[in-house]
């Protein structure tokens, strides 16, 4: 592995575990050199802001 290491993955595995039978889109985003990925994990739940806004 070279790079970052990966961040937040027990979180992001249990969040997923979290989803059950939700549906979940699943993207990526990969650096033009390959220098980099960040996967998108996007459910139908709205997103929640904090702090809420006014």
């Amino acid at each position: 592995m070279r790079g970052q290491p990966t961040l937040a993955l027990t979180t992001t595995v249990d969040r997923l575990q979290q989803a059950e039978e939700e549906p979940i889109r699943i993207g990526q985003i990969v650096a033009a050199d390959s220098s980099w990925t960040f996967m998108l994990f996007l459910n139908a739940t709205p997103p929640q802001y904090w702090p809420a806004p006014a």
